[in-house]
């Protein structure tokens, strides 16, 4: 299949046992787009009525909400197979649902950030007639500008709508208001409890489980995410509010709880999030889960093939990559390996490698810990061989990298800096510059060390990689 109407098919985004999605073009205005569609033999067979007829509800909804912080439906359509397909905007991003299993818990601005666009989202929504009931982090998508985007309408409830009634249980469980559990006719209100739950899970890195979730539910869980005292308060406060049992004490609209968020902040001091920092995050975690796949699941840590152009010693590389990794993850060794071998000097190739850091203070960070390494030395940033020497005598990677420092006081256990800081440059390659964050986080819950590395591991996506990860860093440990 070449084609699906009059847009170029150009690969598969994702596949499902309902449909598929797929990247395209629209030639004759040149814009890339996503294009949704239902498996033919569903449609076929004669099963897939109801099928049809919420997928062009989706549709629908979906036009009825053009608003900044909901993806933009563009076209719908059935093709010469009387198949039909949805044509929406192509998003440069990742879900929530993917930022929090590699990252875990999010900072409290950042949480404010992206919820608060959530419900601007269904604020207009809802002035629309329409009910999402299905909100949950991987129907939420934070773009490589830092902005967030409600998707998926599929099983959204209209003013108008004979498809669902008194009875249904739609959404999903872990996300679902009581009302929404027990099968009732829901509003605006339920989509409010989800958004609540979303909002404990990115403060939490968890979420409780489905059901009714009480104060001391809240309570623990935001005990565990070590806000401090006032933080704590403040936010089990808009919380306990927003997740009511009945619909009817809870925040009425999406404004009045965006609202009660914004004066959290205030009073808190907590100062906007920049996009930028969001839009960074984003980044990285795209370029992780590129480099993985271009991997095939496979660690490109092992041996290393030394390249043509500039020379330098393996260690000397390692150096380099390790400080990278820092703040890109796995990518790094890639880029090193590739960067290195068209660079003629060792300043040319920091400065090539840190273009790729979407920070700029992190970027300058990177450039200026090297370049006080290799300079001090006396050798200065000359030819090919220029630095290799004076670079390779750094040493401890660690005084360029960004690792967990002061005490090592971790819950339960005490574990040496050094030993520290050589499991945050390992979950680095990993992890990116969400490392250092899902460090500290871990090591505020673990009770042993034997503990403490198979948390880390679990926020390894690969298997193959939490695998290598684990044999490295669990030497020395009985498990």
């Amino acid at each position: 299949m070449d084609k699906i109407g009059k847009y170029q098919i150009i690969e598969t985004i994702g596949k499902g046992a309902m449909g598929a999605v797929y990247k395209g073009k629209d030639s004759i205005i040149d814009r890339i787009v996503a294009i949704k569609v239902i498996h033919p033999h569903l449609i076929e067979d004669g099963s897939g009525g109801d099928l049809l007829a919420r997928f062009k509800h989706e549709a629908k909804a979906a036009a009825r909400c053009s608003h900044q912080n909901i993806v933009t439906l563009f076209d719908f359509g059935i093709n010469e197979h009387d198949i039909p397909y949805m044509v929406m905007e192509f998003i440069e991003g990742v879900d929530l649902r993917t930022l929090l299993r590699m990252g875990g818990a999010v900072s409290a601005q950042q949480a404010i950030e992206i919820i608060t666009q959530v419900l601007s989202a269904l604020a207009f929504a809802h002035d629309s007639g329409v009910v999402h009931r299905d909100i949950k982090p991987a129907n939420i998508m934070v773009l490589d500008n830092g902005s967030v985007k409600v998707a998926d309408f599929g099983v959204a409830r209209l003013e108008t709508s004979e498809l669902t009634n008194a009875g249904d249980m739609v959404g999903t469980p872990s996300y679902m208001s009581p009302e929404a559990l027990r099968g009732a006719i829901v509003d605006n209100r339920a989509d409010l409890y989800s958004v609540a739950i979303v909002l404990l899970e990115l403060l939490c890195g968890e979420r409780p489980a489905a059901g009714l979730v009480d104060k001391e539910t809240i309570m623990a869980l935001l005990d565990k995410a070590a806000l401090g005292a006032n933080r704590t308060l403040a936010f089990f406060n808009v919380l306990e509010s927003a997740l009511q049992a009945k619909p009817e004490r809870r925040y009425q609209s999406a404004k009045a709880f965006s609202d009660a968020l914004c004066e959290l902040a205030k009073q808190l001091g907590i100062s906007e999030v920049q996009r930028d920092d969001l839009a960074a995050t984003v980044i990285s975690t795209r370029r992780i889960m590129a480099d993985q796949t271009q991997m095939g699941g496979k660690s490109t840590r092992g041996g290393r093939t030394q390249p043509t152009g500039l020379t330098l010693e393996p260690n000397l590389l390692d150096v380099v990559e390790k400080s990278l990794a820092t703040y890109i993850g796995p990518v790094s060794s890639i880029l090193v390996k590739k960067r290195s071998s068209k660079s003629t000097s060792l300043d040319q190739l920091v400065q090539d490698l840190a273009s790729h850091i979407p920070d700029e203070t992190e970027r300058n960070q990177f450039i200026a810990s090297l370049k006080a390494r290799y300079t001090r030395s006396g050798s200065g940033t000359g030819g090919p061989a220029s630095g290799a020497s004076d670079l390779s005598r750094v040493g401890d990677v660690s005084s360029m990298s960004t690792s967990v420092r002061g005490s090592s006081q971790t819950g339960q256990i005490t574990l040496a800096d050094s030993r520290m800081n050589e499991i945050s440059e390992e979950l680095a390659f990993y992890l990116g510059p969400l490392a250092t964050r899902v460090v500290k986080k871990v090591a505020k819950k673990a009770r042993s060390e034997k503990e403490f590395i198979v948390q880390l591991a679990d926020k390894i996506p690969d298997p193959n990689q939490r695998k290598l990860f684990l044999d490295k860093m669990s030497r020395g440990i009985k498990f």
